[in-house]
C-alpha cells in the first residue's frame, strides 16, 4: 500500500488569513477516517482536488494551483470545523455557506463512497 499523502506531494499553498469558519455536521466511521488519512493525490490537472491529513485536520486543495480551499478539523462528536478560503485572488467565495458545505460533502462522498 502507498504511503499517506502529505503536503509535500503537490504544490501546496495553505489558507492565509482570509477565511471563514463553518460547522460541518458529519460523523466519520473509523473506515472513513482511514480513507481520509490516506489522502488523495491528484493524478493530473483534470483531477481537480487533492487532500492530505495532519493530526485531526484534513486539507483539501485545488490541483491546478495547489491552493488550499478547505481545511476541515474533524471532531469525534461530528461538529467538524470547516475553514473556507475567502481570498478572492485564490477562490471565488460567494458568501453561501450551504453551497460550501454541499461542495465539501460532495468531494468527500466521491472519495469515501466512490460516487
Amino acid at each position: 500500500m502507498d504511503r499517506p499523502a502529505t503536503r509535500d506531494d503537490w504544490q501546496f499553498v495553505d489558507i492565509g488569513d482570509q477565511s471563514i469558519r463553518i460547522i460541518l455536521k458529519r460523523r466519520f466511521s473509523s473506515e472513513e477516517l482511514g480513507i481520509l488519512r490516506s489522502g488523495h493525490r491528484p493524478e493530473d490537472m483534470d483531477d481537480r482536488w487533492g487532500s492530505f491529513m495532519e493530526g485531526d485536520t484534513l486539507y483539501l486543495y485545488r490541483s491546478w494551483t495547489g491552493n488550499c480551499i478547505y481545511r476541515l478539523r474533524i471532531d469525534d462528536d461530528g461538529e467538524n470545523e470547516l475553514s473556507v478560503n475567502t481570498d478572492h485572488d485564490v477562490y471565488r467565495y460567494e458568501g453561501d455557506e450551504q453551497k460550501e458545505l454541499d461542495r465539501v460533502n460532495s468531494i468527500l462522498n466521491i472519495w469515501l463512497c466512490g460516487e
